[in-house]
């Protein structure tokens, strides 16, 4: 049987590459295909399976203009004895940082073949933190290098596939979009229990949007603050007893300005089934990212029963699918569209009632099965 080994810089941090990258793991366990994961980091946020490895790293450190992530230099020897060791007749490069980079040298040396997946569009990243057009043109050419030399790459959705034929020079046939899912055991409307919000003070009858990821720049949270500072304008929040809850970890989540603001709360990283019965009793999941390449909290959130209002831009507009049925795309530049779009969901509950049952139903179909399949299909045929 074929072996396969995925390299990742991230797979114990508090995000949605980790927990895919987990779930494909244990899937791959379950099936008893020879596919394992290593991984070099600080970060505890996971359960590890029996096929995944944790090397502790050389060094890490905050990545620059992006500290959400830790940068990870892994030891060489370590790295190259796993690798060697595992006998892979690929090797997946999940992530373009230390790891990846090192493995990539490693994976030459020993004249295995390699594939990627470009979960993260880092120059977009980059210069929402920083909108220096310099800093994106070098994260570019790093990018443009880094995956030259792999077989195929595989992405998240179809967004992405002209911007990978045109930054980084693949050919359509070697590219390979991996179908979205989630473990839906995990993401279940049985979690709901509107009782856990009186454990943060609030009433168990108010009305909660959610936002779960990293609470940055670069996930366009400026945005969300304003869109909120607008509503509290109109008497929607106080009539409806709205409150807009951030769950995740960030700079902007330490802001002491934006800690005052009416009904606004920040609850930090949450995992497990404490999550799940965040997004479980909530009303409606609202996430204005520009820059992911797919959005996986918005499969979670919809595997919860939970319309979502997302960017225009990006991979999260092609979970939403037909407008109105379980939530929306819309433009970042239009304020208004987003704030009119609020108040007639919280002034129609039967609506949010329908849209709940459709995004439940659509995220069924999204089975992490599925996901994991294709991408070892897909990979096989490369060797």
């Amino acid at each position: 049987m074929s072996k396969v080994c995925l390299v990742t810089d991230t797979l114990c941090d508090a995000n949605g590459v980790s927990r895919f990258i987990q779930d494909i793991a244990s899937v791959a366990q379950n099936k008893n295909h020879k596919f394992s994961v290593i991984c070099s980091t600080r970060k505890s946020y996971c359960s590890k399976t029996e096929n995944m490895k944790v090397i502790a790293p050389w060094i890490s450190f905050p990545m620059p203009f992006y500290h959400e992530l830790d940068l990870v230099v892994p030891p060489f020897l370590t790295l190259y004895k796993e690798i060697k060791t595992s006998q892979p007749d690929i090797l997946h490069i999940a992530t373009p940082g230390f790891t990846g980079l090192v493995s990539l040298m490693i994976a030459k040396r020993l004249q295995i073949p390699v594939t990627g997946t470009y979960h993260t569009d880092f120059p977009a990243y980059i210069y929402s933190n920083t909108k220096n057009k310099f800093a994106k043109y070098i994260t570019t050419k790093y990018m443009k290098y880094f995956y030259s030399s792999f077989k195929g790459i595989f992405i998240r959705s179809e967004v992405y596939r002209e911007e990978i034929k045109k930054s980084l020079g693949f050919l359509d046939e070697h590219i390979f979009t991996i179908p979205p899912g989630i473990s839906t055991k995990k993401f279940d409307p049985k979690f709901r229990d509107r009782s856990y919000w009186n454990t943060i003070g609030l009433d168990a009858k108010c009305k909660i949007i959610l936002y779960v990821g990293r609470v940055s720049k670069e996930k366009n949270i400026p945005f969300l603050i304003e869109l909120w500072l607008s509503l509290l304008e109109r008497d929607i929040i106080q009539s409806q007893n709205l409150h807009l809850v951030l769950v995740g970890s960030g700079s902007l989540s330490v802001s002491k300005e934006y800690q005052k603001i009416l009904n606004l709360h920040f609850l930090g990283h949450k995992e497990g089934d404490e999550l799940s019965t965040i997004y479980a009793s909530s009303d409606l999941f609202i996430f204005p990212s520009t820059t992911d390449t797919l959005g996986q909290v918005v499969i979670e959130a919809f595997s919860s029963g939970l319309p979502a209002l997302v960017s225009d831009e990006g991979g999260p507009k092609t979970i939403i699918g037909e407008a109105g049925l379980c939530g929306y795309a819309l433009s970042i530049n239009k304020l208004d569209l987003w704030k009119e779009t609020l108040e007639i969901l919280f002034q129609n509950p039967k609506q949010l009632d329908d849209m709940s049952q459709h995004c439940r139903k659509k995220a069924s179909k999204m089975h992490i099965e599925d996901s994991y399949d294709y991408f070892w299909k897909q990979t096989l045929s490369i060797i």
